[in-house]
């Protein structure tokens, strides 16, 4: 059984290891928090997310690629987790990450709204990602019909001077 350690790198590398996250999350503001983590790695194939109030479980989530896509708490295409914590409460996260391969766990902490706004951007840009993939592959295939007789046009090859020795 390791200690805890602070770590800024969640990159663990190609491991089969069991790793165990640990989030302090204290709410200063004038009111209670909702907040959503966010993992940007939707291979991790094992996830239990765990929120404590002190000794008592505030909520508990299992998830992961293993398990079918209704298993994440809210569904989108990275895994969301959604936790509140109350005004003035200290609340810790305990997160449990566990696959076979690459582990990254890269993390996010977003309000609802901040959320919202960061995803309607990520989605533009990977719709227009994949509208420039697909005018290319639909460009190819036109221009690629085009040439089906190869008898009728003449290849590079036929078209050059010959010059002789």
């Amino acid at each position: 059984m390791a200690d805890w350690r602070q770590t800024s790198r969640l990159n663990f590398g190609y491991s089969r290891s069991r790793y165990w996250l640990k989030i302090p999350i204290f709410n200063s503001s004038s009111g209670d928090s909702d907040w959503l983590l966010e993992f940007g790695y939707p291979l991790i194939q094992i996830i239990h997310f765990h929120q404590f109030a002190g000794a008592k479980q505030v909520a508990g989530y299992e998830t992961g690629r293993l398990l079918t896509f209704k298993s994440r708490p809210v569904s989108y295409r990275n895994f969301l987790f959604n936790f509140s914590v109350p005004k003035g409460i200290r609340s810790d996260l305990y997160i449990m990450i566990e696959s076979v391969g690459t582990v990254l766990a890269p993390m996010a902490i977003y309000t609802r709204d901040a959320f919202l706004s960061q995803s309607v951007q990520k989605t533009a840009a990977i719709g227009v990602y994949c509208g420039i993939i697909l005018a290319m592959v639909l460009f190819n295939l036109f221009q690629g019909g085009g040439y089906r007789q190869e008898s009728a046009r003449p290849g590079l090859h036929e078209s050059l001077p010959r010059h002789g020795l």
